[in-house]
């Protein structure tokens, strides 16, 4: 699997071994009766260990009462196991669009939002919340807004690596909360009547 869950661009021995016995720890408290996917749950566990670690560092240096974390992905991700997924990453489900992000600053209240949101919701998100003013060339909206609106939201996907729109079919989507329409072909021919 493409899960990470060790420090494998490393050469610290010592990093990568205190990382795989923290990783073996949980693998033996799992039980004979596991049915999950352990290098998604290793990989989970690895990502909230560095969290915890960076927290750690910047509160001993005393950083962390001036400092925003925000956390968040390019994409999410879709597993070969449940539900059933041929491709992986390269695809428009909807897991694939709903990616973890988090703004954390010490002493601030937790607060969930599920709202449709894509990617070009997050700087403004990011500006709003640190009370600066969002650039009317900024096409996105924040998330903290009382004034959120968006029942839908709209993807672009043009696969993997330097997007080529003349060679790359374009995944186009538009979603809810309850249906996706989506839309795979060139760009460059004109659409199907499928």
């Amino acid at each position: 699997y493409f899960t990470t869950y060790f420090s494998y661009d490393s050469d610290d021995k010592e990093l990568i071994s205190r990382e795989l016995d923290y990783a073996e720890e949980y693998v033996r408290s799992l039980g004979s009766g596991y049915r999950g996917l352990i290098s998604y749950d290793l990989a989970v566990r690895y990502i909230d260990k560095q969290i915890e670690e960076l927290v750690h560092k910047l509160d001993a240096a005393g950083r962390l009462e001036n400092t925003i974390i925000c956390i968040t992905a390019d994409h999410g991700s879709s597993y070969n196991c449940y539900p059933y997924r041929k491709r992986i990453v390269n695809n428009c489900h909807t897991e694939n669009f709903r990616i973890p992000f988090i703004i954390y600053e010490k002493g601030n209240t937790c607060r969930t939002i599920d709202y449709m949101a894509t990617s070009k919701d997050l700087i403004p998100t990011v500006l709003d919340y640190i009370g600066k003013p969002i650039p009317e060339a900024i096409k996105g909206k924040s998330l903290l807004s009382p004034t959120w609106e968006k029942e839908y939201a709209m993807t672009e996907y043009m696969g993997p690596g330097c997007p080529d729109m003349r060679r790359n079919k374009a995944c186009i989507t538009i979603r809810d909360t309850h249906y996706v329409i989506a839309y795979e072909g060139f760009l460059q021919q004109p659409f199907s009547e499928e």
